[in-house]
């Protein structure tokens, strides 16, 4: 980003176009030596003061009030001298608006009306009171413009650096919150790896002990019973091949299909024909389409479809399933129904899946309801806010 040109030179750049302006008249309208090279002589003194000394807002009073003191004695030293140059007053214009800008804005005026009294007694030196008013206001105009003119620059700068600021907090906020994402996300694929892991463990782990027993006892009575021994293979084998079954749920799980932004009612799509080619059981959907920009929200209902359908085969012994997603007034409504078994609402806790499938939910700030059908089958509910709140 490029970098901001800061007050200080913008106002250099004035005072030294008219600390130029000044020299120039003291060059051609100055007809006395003695004179012209005594002016010359304060100009300098003037810039020096003011390149080398100028206090800055946050330096202490005594030191504002000294410089000033100094500045003002230089620009009056020719009415004190009773030599009439009333242009050298111009000076009190660079000086108008360094003291709004070094001093508070109550402060700042009383220092620029100081100038303009010094100014009037100036001009009062050398002409009629009429005259000298005359010629005042327009002086006394200049100073407070250039007064007015200073401490807005001033304002805008503070303003800026506080913009500047906040958007240096509001960059590392941001950051930080990347960061969070990342480790919530981080978070999110380790807890999705233990509950794998967990199924893994119960499911193949049971069918391979099985399919193990089976062996071991088919070989110790082959030459006994060959009947039940062949009975024994066979189970053993039914084990294996269910273990190599879940094994592949397992796999599949942990593919996400939407990572590639697939459209949200077309991988649903994927999962039920692949879920109904597997189990035979049938997945009635009506899902609207809707652009879902939050990947979250996209990877929960996912994941939540996924888990109620492994619910379905391995416990509800159900024919149908019926899947609505649509969206009304910014809330993402859910409907999961079968016709199986339906819940055992009496044990009052909810199992591993579902438990985690209301852990997603309430990470986004919504709510699940379960319950049983009228008729036969159970209901999962689920209403998921678009703007993070219900």
């Amino acid at each position: 980003m490029k970098k901001p040109i800061k007050i200080e030179f913008y106002f250099s750049l004035a005072a030294y176009i008219v600390i130029l302006g000044a020299v120039l008249i003291i060059a051609n309208f100055v007809k006395n030596l003695h004179d012209k090279v005594l002016f010359f002589i304060l100009t300098g003194i003037f810039t020096v003061l003011l390149t080398f000394f100028t206090p800055e807002e946050g330096d202490s009073k005594l030191k504002k009030i000294i410089y000033f003191a100094l500045q003002s004695l230089v620009i009056v030293i020719p009415t004190m001298l009773k030599l009439e140059f009333t242009p050298f007053l111009f000076l009190f214009f660079i000086l108008s608006a360094q003291g709004m800008i070094v001093f508070e804005m109550k402060e700042g005026l009383i220092l620029v009306t100081l100038f303009s009294l010094v100014s009037v007694f100036s001009f009062i030196a050398f002409n009629n009171i009429a005259e000298a008013i005359s010629i005042s206001v327009s002086y006394i105009g200049g100073y407070y413009f250039f007064g007015i003119f200073g401490y807005t620059m001033k304002t805008a700068e503070k303003n800026r650096a506080k913009l500047e600021e906040a958007l240096r907090e509001l960059s590392e906020a941001h950051e930080k919150l990347k960061d969070y994402t990342i480790k919530a996300e981080e978070l999110a694929v380790s807890k999705e790896r233990v509950r794998i892991s967990q199924d893994l463990h119960d499911t193949i782990g049971h069918y391979l002990t099985v399919a193990s027993v089976q062996l071991e006892g088919a070989a110790k009575i082959s030459d006994k019973d060959r009947k039940k021994s062949k009975k024994m293979l066979e189970n053993a084998n039914l084990a294996v091949k269910e273990a190599l079954r879940n094994l592949r749920d397992a796999v599949s799980a942990l593919r996400n299909p939407i990572e590639a932004e697939l459209p949200l009612n077309y991988s649903l799509e994927q999962l039920a024909k692949s879920f109904n080619e597997a189990t035979e059981i049938k997945v009635n959907m009506k899902v609207e389409e809707y652009s879902y920009n939050d990947k979250r929200i996209r990877e929960t209902i996912y994941r939540i479809v996924q888990e109620l359908l492994t619910n379905v085969k391995k416990h509800s012994d159900a024919l149908n399933v019926w899947l609505s997603l649509k969206v009304e007034d910014n809330l993402l409504n859910f409907s999961f129904m079968d016709d199986g078994h339906g819940f055992n609402l009496e044990k009052g806790t909810m199992g591993f899946g579902l438990s985690g499938i209301k852990r997603r939910v309430e990470e986004l700030g919504g709510e699940m309801f379960i319950s049983n059908n009228d008729e036969k089958g159970a209901s999962v509910q689920i209403k998921i806010p678009l703007n993070g709140e219900i």
